[in-house]
């Protein structure tokens, strides 16, 4: 990002509290204005006591007296003013950033939720979280440290017109060292502004490796690997401290080597103020004011160079909140024109459809069926071929390179996304769950349903069961599920994750091998659950168990990205050297050979008290 592009963005973004802004600043304005003013008091005090001693040395002169009781006086209510300034300033640019790290986390959010599948699996979600918990903050952090910032100006300003009211010659003498302040401020800058894009970039790496492998866990554990990841993460933080102390070392050369410039040209002004003291041409007074005056520019002076570190911090965190998230534009978006799909019977037709994830890899190639109302169509065939695709093609996951999908007779790219997902309900093979109850998981797509639909919901969906049992699901249907779900079994799980898609209501329902990874007893319970799930809706199910689908009333056998194969399973079954008999018969010989086995054994009844669902 240029320059010119980052104030742009930062304008806008703290534009909508530029009103605590400019009242903040005007507090920092009175900060500086207070200091200026006490030192101006101090000059008048020590010159008050000297005329008034020197006038009638070992008597006190009635009337300086009295004028050092009102500098005193004055300096008290000063200082109260400063109270109200200093926690204005402190406040206000607190306020505003804290403002702004709630908008950008919101607008972060927000845009995220817009974005395709396709953005997400080229991402890593560590580094998404990266950039809400690491540079969100570091801008909000950048804004509020701005009332140390703000008053810069205000006392250079200030304390250059007190001191070259006092002495212009004396003032140049102590100025001409600026240039190599400045010098300084900008060659600390330079390093800064690399290291800090450096040290956000590791805590992105650090977030991402803690994600992945909190989340692996299980296969950490299983591998027995927990050492080596634990000592990778160790090496990874340690880069990511190295680089933050970097930081820090830097910024903490910048002010006292400012300082140190500074105190050459106080020196060079301070001889020359001595002597003009010591000849009678400067008062005591004037010169603590030129002194006071001068460390008020300094002050500044050191502040300004605060401005520049922030700068740079401001730089890099825009840079990487706008590139990493905000100016990504989703390649799935409502078409200009765009309507609103109107519930209808809940047809989907695919007419010559190609896709690829990849430029020049085919996944799909010339793929044409119809999905006729209240019908199932079921899709098989080996890894690879197709099948989770065209599930992800319907609710417009991803739009084909070639060819349409119709539902109700519109193409999908003609109607908004949320009319039409609002249509179809999908049961994943991996059913996700949030962290939450029960009741908000089963209504998650109907956020304002009662109690009695959930219910409903749920025994249709054979889930009210073990919800309502207080020996498995102590709070019932409060009861929190864990992160992803983890609580429960997966069966118990799928049959949440159907009370919920029937909750929904979808005319189109897409069943991703929804009981593929569950056991015998589980696959029945879900499978009756799913059976009750499919009445009078148009179902696509991707199936692994070719047994689950013979009711199907089209199945589209797959390989390669084409459909090689269609029909219902007594047309399909009975074809001469046919693919789909092919694989009926292997996986039905496969299944009866394990069955053959297997011996299943009944524990003694005092050894085991699980039933029904607590042994899933």
């Amino acid at each position: 990002m240029s320059k010119r592009e980052v104030w742009k963005w930062i304008y806008i973004n703290l534009k909508p509290d530029r009103a605590i802004l400019i009242i903040a600043m005007i507090c920092s304005a009175g900060v500086a204005g207070v200091s200026l003013g006490v030192v101006s008091l101090l000059g008048s005090f020590v010159d008050s006591a000297q005329s008034g001693h020197a006038r009638l040395n070992d008597h006190v002169d009635p009337g300086s007296l009295h004028k050092i009781v009102i500098i005193t006086f004055e300096v008290v209510v000063l200082y109260a003013f400063k109270w109200f300034f200093t926690y204005g300033q402190t406040v206000l640019f607190a306020d505003a950033g804290m403002r702004l790290g709630l908008r950008l986390r919101n607008d972060i959010y927000s845009h995220l939720q817009g974005l395709s599948l396709g953005f997400f699996n080229g991402q890593r979600t560590g580094a998404l979280m990266s950039t809400i918990n690491n540079d969100v903050p570091l801008l909000q952090t950048t804004v509020i440290a701005m009332k140390d910032v703000a008053v810069a100006p205000c006392l250079i300003i200030g304390g250059l017109w007190k001191v070259l009211n006092i002495s212009i010659p004396l003032t140049l003498g102590a100025v001409v060292v600026v240039p190599a302040m400045l010098g300084f401020n900008h060659l600390f800058s330079k390093r800064i502004e690399s290291l800090t894009g450096q040290t956000q970039d590791k805590l992105s790496d650090v977030n991402t490796l803690m994600e992945e492998t909190l989340s692996g866990i299980r296969i950490i554990q299983s591998f027995g690997v927990e050492d080596a990841v634990v000592q990778r993460f160790k090496s990874e933080n340690k880069l990511s401290k190295d680089l933050a102390i970097s930081v820090v070392r830097q910024s903490a050369k910048l002010k006292p080597t400012s300082d140190l410039v500074g105190a050459t040209g106080v020196a060079i002004a301070f001889v020359a103020a001595g002597t003009l003291v010591l000849r009678g041409h400067l008062t005591i007074g004037s010169l603590l004011q030129f002194i006071g005056g001068l460390n008020l520019v300094a002050i500044g002076i050191g502040g300004l160079g605060s401005t520049k570190v922030l700068w740079e911090q401001i730089k890099a965190g825009s840079s990487r909140i706008k590139t990493n998230v905000l100016d990504v534009n989703s390649d799935i978006a409502d078409s200009p024109g765009a309507i609103d799909l109107v519930e209808g019977q809940g047809r989907v037709e695919f007419r010559d459809v190609f896709f690829g994830y990849k430029p020049g890899v085919p996944v799909l190639c010339g793929v044409s069926f119809c999905m006729e109302p209240g019908k199932v169509v079921a899709v098989v065939g080996p890894s690879g071929a197709g099948k989770s695709t065209l599930s992800d093609l319907i609710p417009r996951f991803y739009d084909p390179d070639g060819g349409a999908i119709l539902v109700n007779g519109h193409d999908v790219r003609d109607v908004t996304l949320k009319s039409l997902r609002q249509q179809i309900g999908i049961v994943p093979q991996e059913t996700v769950l949030f962290a939450g109850s029960i009741f908000e998981n089963i209504r998650f797509g109907k956020p304002g349903a009662s109690m009695d639909e959930v219910i409903a919901a749920a025994q249709a969906a054979n889930a009210h069961g073990f919800i309502s049992d207080p020996s498995v699901m102590p709070d019932g249907y409060q009861t929190i599920v864990g992160e992803r779900g983890k609580q429960l079994s997966g069966g118990q799980r799928q049959r949440i994750a159907i009370a919920r898609a029937l909750l929904k209501n979808p005319r189109i329902l897409i069943l991703d091998e929804a009981t593929s990874s569950l056991d015998a007893a589980s696959e029945e319970l879900v499978q009756d659950a799913l059976d009750e799930l499919m009445q009078d809706r148009t179902t696509l199910v991707i199936a692994h168990r070719l047994s689950t689908i013979v009711s199907a009333d089209n199945i589209l056998v797959m390989d390669g990205g084409r459909i090689i194969e269609s029909g219902p399973h007594d047309e399909l079954i009975n074809r001469p050297d046919g693919v789909y008999a092919r694989l009926y018969e292997t996986q039905h010989r496969r299944e009866q050979d394990t069955d053959s086995r297997v011996q299943p054994t009944v524990p003694p009844a005092e050894s085991c008290s699980l039933t029904g669902d607590l042994a899933l």
